[in-house]
């Protein structure tokens, strides 16, 4: 293993913390098993989408948000020295061949032009700039509005389209355990965002349990 590897892995949280049970392992192993969860959600989100050569119901600036997201989340992660957030910033990898599926079945808008021009600009803003908090904050507070557009793109759509359910759950479980996460450490920010996209999850998987399936190979 690269000696910048072994130092950053020592110098985390996660690293000192080994051995004891406590909130940062107890995060930790709780962020490992979502990650892989998510991953599995968007491996069979990406079939969705390739196999059917479709974009249908499955938001574009969400995806394009959701890269941004966790690219500048694994970099967070480096820049605190924590395990648990360059893990968790992995799904950019999926996320990223999502959208270059919408892209190609889909196609871009001025406006997702826009979009990615501004929230990629965030993945180097947070390596050079001295305000990674800022930054992360950012990403935070905009996923409310990203989820709003992914619910609308839903609800105008004659049927479920190519948004696959196992994606919604992957995305409800991991929403529960921030939630249940920040109330236990009183942390405000995630205390009260996490059980915001909680439900808008759970509105989101409400209204596509009521559409009808689109005919799609899964």
């Amino acid at each position: 293993m690269p000696n910048f590897l072994v130092d950053f892995l020592q110098s985390t949280a996660e690293y000192q913390n080994w051995g004891e049970w406590n909130i940062v392992i107890v995060s930790f192993w709780g962020t490992v098993f979502l990650t892989l969860l998510q991953w599995r959600g968007m491996w069979q989100q990406n079939r969705l989408i390739w196999k059917n050569h479709s974009g249908e119901a499955f938001s574009t600036p969400l995806t394009i948000f959701t890269v941004s997201f966790f690219a500048t989340f694994f970099c967070y992660g480096w820049i605190i020295k924590s395990l648990a957030p360059v893990i968790n910033g992995s799904l950019a990898l999926p996320f990223l061949t999502a959208l270059l599926g919408l892209k190609k079945f889909k196609g871009f808008r001025k406006t997702d032009w826009i979009l990615i021009v501004f929230y990629l600009s965030l993945i180097p803003a947070i390596i050079i700039l001295p305000y990674p908090k800022t930054v992360m904050s950012i990403n935070i507070f905009s996923t409310f509005i990203f989820l709003l557009l992914q619910l609308a793109e839903l609800v105008k759509s004659p049927s479920r389209g190519v948004l696959g359910g196992e994606y919604i759950l992957s995305f409800l479980a991991s929403y529960f355990f921030w939630s249940t996460y920040g109330i236990s450490i009183g942390d405000p920010i995630i205390s009260t965002g996490s059980p915001t996209m909680l439900i808008m999850w759970s509105v989101t998987g409400l209204v596509w349990l009521k559409k009808p399936e689109a005919g799609f190979e899964s």
